[in-house]
């Protein structure tokens, strides 16, 4: 009875016993051969046993004998998965959902392939019905959490997540999962909380390297420095280790995780070598993943000295710029006037916008001046790729690198036949999909060339373009307003709180302790990092009242505010990029020390450019003994201030149209090589 020794395989096979399972399979076939139920369950069984493509071909059996039986496409769906075909596993899960559309397990399944496809929003939907017709399963919210984290949608995720652990206890106890609802937390900048959670991953995994390295950037952001210098160097065998295998057996890196990001490296790291080392790292990563959801697009140089014709002469060069930062942001802040400053003569510009509509003025006014602006955050790599391969895009630019919303796969198929890494994450890829890095001699000078992936582009005067009218509120601000003192120098530091680290913030303290009646005026987020502020002056011998709090405010209203500091002090590993900017348009001079990578070196690129190169010192005993001489003469201070007000006239920093036709002569040059 073909029925019963089928029945008979199901029993066998839940008891472990594969091999009596798939004869008794057999047997059932061979008396009745178009028994499709008995060809799927062999099919499920030889999947089991390893035997992937006799797998293949009974569930291919199976539907070819009942179409309608949606447990055999389900199965070879599972299985096509398994083996990394993500694109034929879709097609299987959606032939057995056209039998019976309401299958949570297959539905699920449906968004993990879609997932690895990089078709978020249809794994998102697709993990919504499984959940409206199953709301308990656990798993399938889990899912959903993976999807909505890489989707930036990050209270979502963390609610998925947590939804997932209520329903199944047991998730309490798995590293992954909790290391997954962690970096939710911590995107959400949720310090104190990500690091309960990456602790309790460690406890559970004490090896894994990327809560290790997510733990200690927590710690910088919460300026816990005897964690993170308890913690460092973990994080730096962890990554040496794992680089070092990548370098031995490049064929096994698909199965190694490397802890730290690019961004984390260079906010802990000035050490270009492994800067590099750590982008080309993840860039090879994200290449491989990208080339396995779609083929690369091939572009043929037109060649020839003449021009591109259309009717009418010469045809511009279109220009591509891709972002998650067109918004209030600091890129944002950096090239809102950049699209509209584009001779369109020569350059047609069009925007592609990972990141969400904030409705603020830069927004609208990026939005405005580009010839297409399309939103890109919904479609998948390969689709987003396609449509900017569709629009003819010549050379296309990538804004935001590897740092949030950044879309490295989108280049990794090679859309444009020029590819260029500009302002976003402060260094180099690593990576063979961009031709260009536009950097300027200060920041990539020859000695740094080995340690860039890509060709550099030498700006003639900064590399980082600089609005030529920043808006400054007219609200009055005074110090006493600001919880500044009336008298005494002022000190100030409006970077972000990873970027303060125990070396730099030790000959702030010595600086305050030279200049009596000094403050340290200092933008920071978080009340634990301001405690634990207060306790490392403490312990350098300056009290609370020589510390000030800074509020957040709006741009403009910040860039009045900066005008009532004395002197702007430049962070060490990674320095000043905006901050340093926006002081000298206040007013304010900034001392820096020039460092050893990208990150350290562009306060220094900042004032060359600026016409004030004595500012920049070049170790940390001169970065010190400047300020300490300025903070005690006050009227070198006015001087120098007045320098800046006559600078910012004739300087190329502040000039931004003059900076975009140097940018327009290099893409001018690019296309010209390309061709």
């Amino acid at each position: 009875n073909p029925m019963f020794l089928n029945n008979l395989g199901e029993a066998c096979r839940e008891a472990g016993k594969l091999v009596e399972a798939a004869g008794h399979y057999r047997e059932a076939i061979e008396n009745d051969p178009v028994y499709a139920d008995a060809w799927s369950n062999l099919g499920l069984v030889l999947a089991d046993r390893g035997e992937a493509k006799e797998a293949e071909e009974a569930f291919l059996k199976a539907i070819d004998i009942d179409p309608r039986l949606n447990e055999a496409p389900a199965n070879l769906g599972n299985l096509l998965a398994d083996r990394g075909r993500p694109a034929e596993a879709r097609d299987r899960f959606e032939q057995a959902l056209a039998v019976d559309p309401d299958q949570p397990r297959v539905l699920n399944s449906l968004a993990l392939a879609l997932k690895d496809l990089g078709e978020l929003e249809g794994a998102h939907n697709c993990c919504l019905r499984a959940l409206k017709s199953d709301p308990g399963y656990a798993e399938c919210w889990i899912n959903l959490g993976h999807i909505l984290l890489k989707r930036q949608k990050l209270p979502l995720a963390e609610e998925a997540y947590r939804e997932a652990f209520r329903l199944n206890p047991a998730f309490n106890e798995d590293a992954n999962l909790l290391l997954a609802l962690g970096l939710a937390i911590s995107h959400q900048n949720r310090p104190e909380e990500a690091i309960s959670h990456f602790r309790r991953v460690l406890e559970i995994n004490p090896g894994d390297p990327i809560a290790t390295a997510y733990l200690f950037f927590q710690f910088q952001g919460t300026l816990n420095w005897d964690e993170m210098a308890e913690l460092a160097p973990r994080v730096d065998r962890q990554t040496r280790a794992i680089l070092e295998e990548e370098e031995k057996d490049p064929a096994g890196a698909a199965d190694r995780h490397l802890g730290e990001t690019p961004l984390i490296n260079v906010s802990r790291s000035d050490d270009p070598a492994l800067n590099l080392a750590v982008a080309r790292f993840w860039s090879r990563r994200e290449e491989r993943e990208a080339l396995q959801q779609a083929l690369p697009f091939v572009h043929k140089p037109k060649g020839g000295k003449k021009p591109r014709e259309k009717s009418g002469g010469k045809a511009p060069i279109t220009l591509g710029y891709v972002s998650g930062d067109f918004r209030e942001h600091p890129i944002g802040h950096v090239v809102v006037r950049l699209f509209g400053l584009h001779d369109r003569n020569d350059f047609r510009v069009f925007a592609y916008s990972n990141g969400a509509d904030d409705g603020s003025i830069y927004r609208k006014t990026l939005e405005s001046d580009a010839d297409k602006f399309t939103d890109i955050r919904d479609l998948s790599d390969g689709r987003a790729a396609k449509l900017i391969h569709d629009d003819g895009i010549d050379i296309l630019v990538d804004l935001t690198g590897f740092t949030k919303g950044g879309r490295f796969q989108i280049f990794a198929l090679r859309p444009a036949p020029v590819q260029v890494s500009w302002l976003g994450f402060p260094g180099t890829t690593g990576a063979d999909c961009f031709d260009y890095l536009i950097t300027d001699e200060v920041i990539t000078p020859p000695e740094l060339r080995e340690t860039i992936s890509e060709i550099p582009v030498y700006m003639p005067g900064c590399y980082q373009l600089n609005d030529h009218r920043p808006a400054i509120a007219a609200t009055g601000a005074a110090r006493g307003g600001s919880g500044l003192p009336e008298n005494g120098c002022v000190f100030c530091s409006f970077s972000q709180n990873s970027k303060v680290e125990p070396v730099m913030f030790s000959a702030w303290m010595r600086i305050l302790k030279a200049v009596p009646g000094s403050v340290l005026w200092i933008l920071l987020r978080g009340e634990v990092a301001k405690e634990n502020l207060l306790n490392e002056a403490g312990k350098r011998g300056i009290g609370p009242e020589r510390i000030v709090f800074a509020a957040k405010m709006p741009k403009d209203e910040h860039m009045e505010r900066l005008g009532l500091a004395d002197l702007a002090l430049d962070t060490r590993i990674y320095g000043g990029h905006i901050t340093s900017t926006d002081a000298l348009y206040a007013g304010t001079p900034v001392v820096v020390l020039k460092g050893r990578n990208f990150a350290s070196r562009v306060s220094s690129s900042l004032l060359r450019a600026a016409g004030l190169p004595e500012l920049v010192t070049a170790s940390l005993a001169e970065y010190e003994a400047l300020a300490i001489r300025l903070g005690q003469n006050p009227a070198e201070i006015g001087a120098l201030e007045e320098k800046i007000a006559e600078k910012r006239k004739t300087e190329p920093l502040f000039d931004g149209p003059l900076f975009v036709l140097g940018l327009e002569a290099a893409y001018r040059e690019m296309w010209r090589i390309w061709r």
